[in-house]
């Protein structure tokens, strides 16, 4: 008895996942940068918040990333003011090398500015910041887990 079968092979499919902004996305506001990429819907044209999710959190502060852009920012999540008379919160998004040492960063007060995270870790940090007059202090309270 012979068994005849039946092999199909299709041609593969093109990857949904976006291929990120890269450097183009570093020290852009996820809130306003538009980035037109060629993940799903090619060519459409999106803000990089619109799909962010929260990577890691901690007190006050958390790690956004979006999927699309390859992005990471920080965030902050205080519900109250830093006590004290010229005193708020600012916040950092830390980039590194994989395993490795700090080589960029971006600051903000409400969230920071984007960096590519493709290929790179971040974290985000919360500090208590006294500005008077020319001077800025900054005492850092806490950082979230790299991703």
């Amino acid at each position: 008895m012979a068994v005849l079968g039946l092999v199909v092979v299709s041609p593969a499919s093109p990857a949904l996942a976006a291929s990120g902004c890269g450097s183009k996305c570093d020290f852009e506001d996820p809130q306003y940068f538009i980035w037109t990429y060629a993940g799903p819907a090619p060519g459409v044209a999106t803000r990089c918040y619109q799909d962010a999710v929260t990577k890691k959190t901690n007190t006050n502060i958390a790690l956004r990333y979006s999927p699309s852009c390859r992005t990471a920012w920080a965030k902050n999540t205080a519900t109250t003011a830093p006590s004290g008379t010229n005193h708020y919160w600012t916040v950092e998004v830390q980039r590194f090398k994989v395993g490795g040492a700090k080589i960029d960063s971006a600051w903000g007060d409400n969230w920071s500015l984007m960096l590519n995270d493709a290929g790179y870790e971040s974290r985000a940090c919360i500090y208590n910041t006294y500005r008077d007059g020319e001077s800025e202090v900054r005492t850092k309270q806490v950082c979230t887990a790299k991703y």
